[in-house]
């Protein structure tokens, strides 16, 4: 399925991380009351009652869509996904596909009111394939991020976009996520390396308590690689090993905190360490921007 960006409770792509969004929620944005109306204007009560109607069923239609309903066929798998194992059959893919779709309505349901779950990896990587929601909840990192943390992934996503979008040429097609070959893509990942160097020096002055909800929205965007792929092209290999290095001592120094002092829930300790490993295992694949930063991504406590 290739690289591309997160998606809502739907496939996960090579190297990216899926939110389950609640933000809906309780972000504020609510439906506003209705309007005063006569008690004798029947007429005019029922036709906004139908029109409260519509716009229930709108915002249910949204729901459904971030938090993956039936009607998405995104999330679901096929057996172009498990081509390198022999023993696959459909039996084991819609047993598969079932377990995935649960395990991400555990986490959905464990994320509460004010928090949204970040699940990293590629389930169609796991082996064995797995076959339960236990299964896929052992070998899968994930955490949860409050509003706070939201809010800073939002940002500094918005931020790290533009700066590659602002810098390409006009011509360049802004849904692409890929660049043309022919393109010039140069003055793009600069902007974005400046980004991420000047956000790595803000989180190293954050409160403990919001600087590993900072750390998390820098890995997942080097795991996402978008807009560009500026990590995998390897073409700025020097001053993203550089990024990588700063990254690893941002996360070696709070992790040498307690959970207490930085705000930590329960488990979470443990899911950040999974979050950080696969990372590591991403950028010591040989090939990946063919072994550019092998050794680049040390974090003390792993």
């Amino acid at each position: 399925r290739g690289q591309g960006g997160a998606q809502v409770v739907s496939s996960l792509l090579v190297g990216s991380v899926m939110a389950i969004a609640k933000r809906s929620r309780d972000s504020g944005d609510k439906e506003a009351p209705p309007a005063k109306r006569a008690k004798d204007e029947e007429e005019e009560e029922d036709e906004e009652d139908d029109d409260e109607e519509d716009e229930d069923d709108e915002e249910g239609d949204e729901d459904d869509e971030e938090l993956g309903s039936d009607d998405d066929d995104s999330e679901e798998f096929d057996m172009e996904d498990f081509e390198d194992v022999e023993d696959m059959t459909e039996e084991k893919l819609a047993t598969f596909n079932e377990a995935y779709k649960k395990f991400c309505e555990e986490r959905d349901n464990e994320s509460g009111e004010e928090r949204v779950c970040l699940v990293f990896g590629t389930p169609t990587d796991i082996r064995p394939v797995p076959q339960t929601p236990d299964e896929f909840k052992a070998k899968t990192p994930y955490v949860f991020l409050d509003a706070a943390g939201q809010d800073f992934m939002e940002t500094f996503g918005e931020k790290y976009m533009m700066a590659f979008a602002s810098n390409m040429p006009d011509e360049e097609d802004e849904e692409e996520e890929e660049p043309a070959e022919d393109v010039d893509v140069s003055k793009g990942y600069e902007a974005q390396l400046k980004v991420l160097t000047k956000t790595l020096e803000e989180v190293k002055s954050m409160d403990p308590k919001e600087r590993w909800q900072a750390g998390i929205a820098l890995v997942h965007q080097v795991l996402e690689d978008n807009p560009g792929n500026l990590f995998e092209s390897g073409e700025k290999g020097e001053e993203c090993s550089a990024v990588l290095t700063k990254l690893a001592e941002t996360w070696s120094e709070l992790l040498k905190l307690d959970d207490t002092k930085m705000g930590l829930y329960a488990g979470a300790r443990d899911q950040l360490k999974k979050m950080l490993k696969s990372l590591v295992d991403r950028l010591e694949d040989k090939e990946f921007a063919k072994g550019a930063y092998q050794g680049k991504f040390k974090v003390v406590g792993l």
